[in-house]
């Protein structure tokens, strides 16, 4: 199958791309170091044409008062840029990227027996423009257009191609308080509840008013959100979907941060969900058809001794799940050292992520965690829903500009009769029976990003997961998933 734009019409952005990116390399910097260390994954932070990667000392969970401005209007975290017009109290400034990723995929569904392999080739343009206007509003427009070539699977509907994946307007300098409204980005705390998600090529934006403020030591923000998500499912659209909260963080002790988070969400799809039905029940239990519920979550952060992370944050769930009671919660924990001033600067890390299952998913309480828009694994083979995961990490920089990193990862399920959940919590792997126990299995991650210069990096990486006896008593087969990707990227 040749190349096929993803909205089934000749790319809208491809020639002003190559108009501004015609000039990045005249003077470009010399080569800076590698991307950091990536808790959630190989590569979790590398992928997207604008995604930047955390660093090794573990991500300041509260920014600095004078980034609140910046950091509400959805700034790139890219010091240069090769095409910026200033004049008194006006400042147009053209910002863009480009990423090319070849993948590599098959038994998603746990069963050789079933043909489900996959290659393709994802392409993704960004183009976007920042307006500041007299020191008090700025004005952020950036447009995408990606495609996919050779794959069996179309990403999108026939009617996406060029999208708006930003357009949003911030008043700042207002006092303590910023204010932006329209299409943008939110991330709270390490990206477990609420992330964009961007290593997608087509990612999950959000449009949204949004209210931040620093008052003191506490930095808080106040948002109402619909997501804009551009994937081909017709049911998943922003207007099923609306969650509004509150987020603050406040620093404890000099290396010590703590955030709080609060947010009521509801998702009125008419088949959104479910859960596996107990065998002969009566009367049958129906799966739930909306989800109304509210959100309480504490995160910890921080690092001993400079070169001793770590980060701990916990959440729970209440409401109502269709016709079903929901009370649920999950824990995120991580523990990691620096080890400077020898050969490949080794970053050691743990991890243990855990997430109630339903015990009986017969009766009329649902204890299954919810996961709403989380930085999930790149891989996708799971999401963080009644699931027992252990990782071990090992990060080595060789190179001021190559960074290698392995994860090791043991995968159990929290309650036999529950299920394995995919991102949009749709179970595709359940025996309610419960004889198929809770073994998901084994994953090993590779992954190997080289920075060739500051705004051009290349990145390759593989991952397969070994089947454990449940996936192997629900399919009858021991194949387990496995995903690969090479890509180059290039950001200003």
């Amino acid at each position: 199958m040749g190349p096929r734009s993803l909205g089934g019409r000749p790319w809208g952005l491809g020639a002003a791309w190559l108009l501004v990116a015609s000039g990045l390399f005249a003077s470009q910097p010399p080569i800076g170091p590698a991307a950091g260390a990536r808790a959630g994954g190989a590569g979790a932070a590398a992928a997207g044409a604008a995604a930047e990667g955390e660093s090794k000392e573990g991500e300041t969970a509260v920014a600095n008062p004078e980034a609140a401005a910046e950091a509400a209007a959805g700034e790139e975290e890219a010091v240069w840029h090769p095409f910026t017009w200033s004049k008194p109290h006006l400042k147009f400034t053209v910002l863009g990227g480009a990423l090319v990723r070849y993948d590599i995929f098959n038994n998603f569904d746990f069963d050789e027996r079933i043909d489900d392999s996959d290659a393709e080739v994802m392409e993704q343009l960004r183009l976007g423009f920042e307006l500041d206007v007299h020191e008090q509003l700025r004005l952020h427009l950036e447009l995408q257009e990606s495609r996919e070539q050779d794959s069996r699977v179309q990403l999108a509907p026939d009617d996406d191609g060029t999208e708006v994946r930003r357009a949003s307007a911030t008043l700042y300098n207002l006092g303590p308080i910023s204010v932006t409204a329209g299409r943008q980005d939110l991330s709270f705390g390490a990206g477990h509840i609420i992330d964009p998600y961007d290593f997608r090529v087509l990612d999950t934006h959000f449009d949204a008013g949004r209210v931040d403020g620093t008052f003191g030591d506490v930095e808080a923000t106040i948002y109402y959100a619909r997501p804009v998500d551009q994937l081909p499912d017709p049911n998943s659209g922003s207007e099923h979907i609306e969650f509004f909260g509150l987020h603050a963080g406040w620093t404890v002790l000099p290396e010590l941060q703590a955030e709080l988070l609060y947010l009521h969400y509801r998702d009125d799809r008419e088949e959104f969900g479910g859960i596996p039905a107990e065998v002969e029940e009566d009367p049958p239990v129906l799966a739930p058809s909306t989800l109304d519920l509210d959100l309480v979550g504490l995160r910890l952060s921080g690092k001993v001794l400079d070169e001793l992370v770590f980060d701990v944050e916990a959440a729970g769930q209440f409401g109502d799940f269709g016709p079903n009671a929901l009370g649920s919660f999950a824990v995120w924990s991580k523990l990691g050292y620096n080890f400077r001033g020898v050969f490949a600067e080794p970053y050691v890390g743990a991890e243990y992520n855990y997430s109630t299952g339903d015990a009986d998913p017969g009766d009329r309480d649902t204890n299954t965690w919810v996961s709403l828009f989380p930085s999930i694994s790149n891989y996708s083979f799971y999401t963080l829903s009644n699931l027992r995961e252990t990782v071990f990490t090992l990060i080595l920089t060789p190179l001021e500009s190559l960074e290698l990193e392995v994860d090791y990862r043991l995968l159990r399920l929290n309650e036999r009769r529950d299920a394995l959940y995919d991102e949009d919590f749709k179970f595709y792997l359940s025996d309610p029976t419960g004889n198929s126990g809770t073994d998901l299995g084994q994953e090993l991650d590779f992954n190997a990003t080289y920075t060739l210069f500051e705004h051009l990096d290349f990145e390759a990486a593989y991952a397969k997961l070994y089947s454990g006896q449940f996936p192997k008593g629900v399919t009858g087969d021991d194949a387990g998933p496995f995903y690969g990707y090479v890509q180059a990227r290039i950001k200003f």
